[in-house]
């Protein structure tokens, strides 16, 4: 019984990097390929009669509490390297922290799931 369990730790451990990269292939597959299923169900023609229905007001608060957001982001991963100790210059851990913050934000389908799900409500 311990050959075959030492057996299979040694598979794992020999594999590791393969099961790493199938495994990043198949999350991408799978992201790109629901990605795909939401932006076809976006019409543009309604997309923009309703974008144009919304007070000019209103999207300066949307895009004023984005703002809070991902600076609220920065400042946990600022947190963080303060944690860890890292050396980093101020500025540039600013803008590498907001800039993956909101790509994250962007790339995880974030707002067309939103969009979608209320679309069926």
């Amino acid at each position: 019984m311990e050959i075959i369990k030492s057996s299979q730790i040694q598979l794992v451990k020999h594999y590791r990097g393969l099961l790493k990269l199938v495994f990043a292939f198949a999350l991408s597959a799978l992201i790109l390929y629901e990605g795909h299923e939401q932006i076809q169900s976006i019409h543009p023609a309604t997309t923009l009669h309703t974008m144009r229905s919304i007070p000019l007001l209103s999207i300066g608060r949307f895009f004023i509490l984005g703002i809070i957001a991902s600076v609220s982001m920065v400042l946990y991963d600022v947190f963080g390297m303060k944690a860890f100790q890292f050396d980093i210059e101020k500025k540039q851990l600013f803008s590498i922290s907001f800039l993956s913050n909101s790509l994250n934000t962007l790339l995880g389908f974030g707002g067309l799931t939103g969009l979608q799900s209320n679309h069926y409500c």
